[in-house]
């Protein structure tokens, strides 16, 4: 069983920050270690 990658995207495209995500408390942190102006997560 592998976790989901997910990257971190600005509201230009770029990836501000990516990371493999075991539950919603990662996803949590990944917002948080990024910019505030998140765009999607994918």
């Amino acid at each position: 069983h592998t976790f989901p990658y997910c990257y971190i995207l600005s509201s230009t495209g770029e990836v501000i920050n990516k990371g493999i995500i075991q539950d919603k408390e990662g996803i949590y942190q990944l917002l948080q270690k990024s910019d505030s102006n998140i765009n999607a997560i994918g």
